[in-house]
């Protein structure tokens, strides 16, 4: 399978283009716009597995949505698709989203679908007198041109309608508030019926989710990535580290390695039927960024000495004393 060319996209492709071929070509045969269809669901389901394919090969956040995609809409053949990015919390524990969902356009009541507002009795255009047009000689004949002045409105001293914006028609909209439930994942897709008197199709909201910095959901695990100083990991100590439920004190023995995962057992994310996976921490160890100074260096055989990386001490105190430090 080659997920670059599943989903059309040549290999210098940044996240955004992903990110949008894949939510394109999700609208072209989702199951619940062709129920029953054979091909659709084949095609989707090889789409979704190209995307987190590439997401696992780029090393990208496959659940992470960017500002771009808050809340982002499209509308095809009657349908509305919207994307909603929600955070850890409100995936995790559920809640009631508020949406505004768009229908038909109608004309402006406010402007009766002129675009344009009058103060009192309109005043005529003195530039083309009222006719919204200028005739201009072209050899033997005229040719009507749009009269910048009033803007073919063939009035004077117009303002911009504010409630149209001059478009001189607005859409309705619905306002409709969906139950998002307990352990959304991210990529889930939640249908809400449409609205016939509104001209408002059904619509399909995919949520995406904020999550910190660092996480990453496989399956009902969570996986989470902390920075030690390298000598909190040879001494050992207390990290604080962020969980679902709130902030754990994590116990990081002395000589932990880069790498290793403390496992958090039912702290991660939530199924169906109520069980919850793990929360992984791995470690990753911070060294220093500038070669030691004499002094430091001193120290560092000296405590190579003292505790070696294999086997028992092999110099005792002062051994190394003599050995290293001037008489």
């Amino acid at each position: 399978m080659n997920p670059w060319k599943i989903l059309g996209l040549k290999e210098d492709a940044n996240f955004t283009t992903i990110k949008r071929a894949y939510r394109r070509l999700l609208r072209s045969c989702h199951p619940d716009l062709f129920p029953g269809d054979v091909w659709a669901q084949k095609r989707f389901i090889q789409i979704s597995e190209a995307y987190h394919e590439l997401c696992r090969m780029l090393n990208l956040d496959a659940i992470v949505v960017d500002d771009s995609f808050l809340f982002e809409s499209f509308t095809s053949e009657g349908y509305s698709f919207l994307f909603i990015e929600v955070s850890v919390e409100e995936a995790f524990f559920g809640k009631r989203i508020h949406i505004e969902l768009q229908g038909a356009e109608v004309k402006c009541p406010a402007c009766d679908g002129l675009g344009y507002r009058w103060h009192g009795k309109r005043p005529v255009c003195k530039e083309c007198a009222g006719k919204g047009y200028k005739l201009l000689s072209w050899g033997k004949s005229n040719i009507r041109i749009i009269c910048k002045a009033c803007g073919a409105t063939g009035f004077s001293d117009q303002v911009k309608c504010k409630t149209c914006f001059g478009r001189g028609y607005i859409k309705r909209q619905r306002e409709v508030f969906i139950k998002l439930p307990r352990g959304t994942l991210p990529g889930t897709i939640l249908r809400i019926d449409g609205n016939s008197e509104l001209g408002i199709g059904p619509a399909f909201i995919e949520i995406g989710i904020r999550f910190p910095e660092n996480w990453r959901l496989s399956e009902l695990d969570v996986t989470s990535q902390i920075e030690l100083d390298l000598w909190d990991a040879l001494l050992g100590g207390e990290v604080m580290v962020k969980t679902i439920d709130g902030n754990e004190t994590l116990l990081i023995p002395p000589g932990t390695c880069d790498g290793h995962e403390f496992v958090l057992k039912g702290r991660g994310w939530i199924g169906e039927n109520g069980k919850r996976g793990d929360h992984r921490i791995q470690i990753k160890i911070s060294m220093p960024k500038t070669p030691p100074p004499p002094q430091a260096r001193i120290l560092l055989e000296l405590l190579r000495g003292l505790w070696p990386v294999k086997g028992p001490a092999c110099l005792t105190y002062k051994s190394i004393c003599k050995t290293i430090l001037p008489e």
